[in-house]
């Protein structure tokens, strides 16, 4: 398993630098992303990467045996693929695409859980009216886990809104 990693990032150094800059993105977006999701974010972070070749980086990633295209959706063709792609991010840009895509999500309107499985993961870097609207976010999601009787998750998500309350020290009531 090791050796498929080295081969992979060996691999990444041969490849063109934005088919790398895509796939450590992918990388940070998780396990599958929507086809949609996945255009969208770009070109709304053109910054990130050019979102005129997108459809090109993908084509590329897929011929090169990283991603498979399943169901409108993108997805890595094995873990040691994504493993690979993500070693090669730094944490700071891992916490910028956390960051970006977690306000991405926010602004369409999507899960809770799901913006929140990206904004956790960057908590530095988010303002101070938007760490008022993630713990509540937080607050809200452990919730309705605690509600489900789900212990573990509940304790994930309200466990991060009180340590967001006192890190910035936030008063919640303002923010209600």
């Amino acid at each position: 398993p090791v050796q498929v990693v080295d081969d992979i990032l060996q691999q990444s150094s041969s490849r063109q630098p934005e088919t790398v800059e895509l796939l450590k993105c992918l990388a940070v977006l998780g396990d599958k992303i929507s086809c949609f999701h996945l255009e969208a974010f770009i070109r709304a972070n053109n910054e990130i990467l050019p979102a005129s070749s997108l459809d090109r980086l993908v084509r590329e990633a897929m011929d090169s045996g990283c991603i498979i295209s399943v169901d409108n959706y993108h997805e890595w063709a094995n873990d040691k693929v994504k493993q690979a792609a993500y070693v090669l991010s730094s944490t700071e840009h891992t916490q910028e695409i956390h960051h970006r895509f977690g306000l991405f999500l926010l602004q369409h309107g999507e899960d809770p859980e799901y913006v929140l499985s990206h904004l956790n993961l960057a908590l530095d870097l988010l303002s101070e009216e938007n760490n008022k609207r993630v713990v509540l976010m937080n607050i809200q999601v452990g919730n309705r886990f605690k509600y489900a009787c789900l212990w573990e998750k509940a304790s994930h998500f309200l466990t991060t809104a009180y340590q967001l309350v006192h890190k910035f020290e936030l008063n919640i009531q303002e923010a209600k």
